[in-house]
Order: C-alpha cells, then sequence, then structure tokens
C-alpha cells in the first residue's frame, strides 16, 4: 500500500530558518545594545561615587585643618605676564604652633594640599576635581574669629551644569570648643566672667 501522506517531510523550510535566525539576531542585538547601556550607567555612577567621597575626604580634612589652626593666611591667583613671571594658583595656608603649617593650592582640576612641620618631612596630598573651573579659596576675617573658605563648581559667575559645593570653617575653632568642654566637665577652673 502506497500512502500519499507518508510523504511529508520531517524538518524545517528555509523562511523558517530564515524567520528563526533573524529574531534572535535581534534579541541578541537588544541584548548587546542594553549591556553596553548598563556598563556605561555603571561607570557613570562609580565615576559619581569617586568624586563624591573625594569632595568628602577634602571637606572633612579642610575643616580638621582650619580648626587646628592658629591663624590663616590667603595669597590670591597672580596672572603670569607671560615673558618673566608664570601664572600662581590661588594659596590658602593654615600656621600651626611648632611652625606647622598646611597649604591649600587650587589648581585646575585639583586642590594640593601640602603639609610641612617643623622637623617632620614634608606631606602632599591631591584630590582631583571633577571638570570645572578652579576651586576658590578664601579667609573672611572679622572682630573675633577668621573664617576659611573652600568652593567648587557652579557659583553666579560661571554657568555650570553640576551643583557646586562651599565649605566653611572657623579657624582655630577646636581649641576654643575643647576649653569649653573642659570647663563644662570640671578639668579646668572657669576663668572670672564666664558663665557655668
Amino acid at each position: 500500500m502506497n500512502s500519499g501522506s507518508r510523504d511529508h517531510r520531517r524538518g524545517f523550510a528555509l523562511v523558517e530558518l530564515v524567520v528563526v535566525i533573524s529574531i534572535g539576531s535581534l534579541i541578541g542585538t537588544a541584548a548587546a545594545v542594553l549591556l553596553g547601556m548598563l556598563l556605561a550607567a555603571d561607570r557613570g555612577s562609580r565615576r559619581h561615587l569617586y568624586e563624591s567621597h573625594t569632595l568628602c575626604r577634602l571637606a572633612e580634612t579642610f575643616r580638621e585643618d582650619a580648626a587646628a589652626a592658629d591663624a590663616a593666611e590667603f595669597e590670591p591667583a597672580t596672572p603670569g605676564d607671560g615673558k618673566t613671571s608664570a601664572p600662581t594658583a590661588a594659596r590658602l595656608q593654615f600656621r600651626r604652633s611648632g611652625g606647622e603649617s598646611v597649604t591649600y593650592v587650587a589648581e585646575p582640576g585639583r586642590v594640593l594640599r601640602r603639609q610641612t612641620g617643623g622637623s617632620s618631612a614634608t606631606r602632599q596630598e591631591s584630590y582631583a576635581l571633577p571638570d570645572s573651573p578652579p576651586a576658590k579659596l578664601g579667609v573672611e576675617t572679622g572682630p573675633a574669629l577668621s573664617i576659611a573658605s573652600l568652593q567648587w563648581g557652579a557659583d553666579k559667575q560661571t554657568r555650570s551644569t553640576r551643583p557646586g559645593w562651599r565649605v566653611e570653617a572657623t579657624v582655630g575653632r577646636d581649641r576654643r570648643r575643647g576649653e569649653t568642654l573642659r570647663r563644662a566637665f570640671g578639668m579646668v577652673a572657669p576663668e572670672k566672667g564666664d558663665r557655668p
């Protein structure tokens, strides 16, 4: 017996294979594009995390240096004339007792912190700043205290898409706060005229 329905071939037609291969390539292309976008987002978030960590370390160190200082001196940046003198970056120096000093230098793309001591060696740290104009240093001196400031990023003069920040610290504040705490806990007798 010869049946005509037995001649039906098992397998796939060429059109079916082409359709399956093209669907597979579309899914693979979409997966590759999505993976590239995820990796780019990961790089961006890692860079942002690194920048944030660097700026937080810089702010904390700046406040500690200002609080431990006896005095602060500021030298503004000077443009060089191009022939005999080179331009200099703005500098902020915190002087401590014992001949120690900490100097902050605002350069394009970074802030340098240079610590020198009477008998100790010089220690230098560099804090990389995200793409922006150089950081701005300053000291405001009042009748009772001095406030040191470090500013980076957007301000009224620069139109930046990134948010800026400003760190302010009172020069020499930790010694006064330490004396207040010692007096409060009875470790030092209060001076005349001090409130209990």
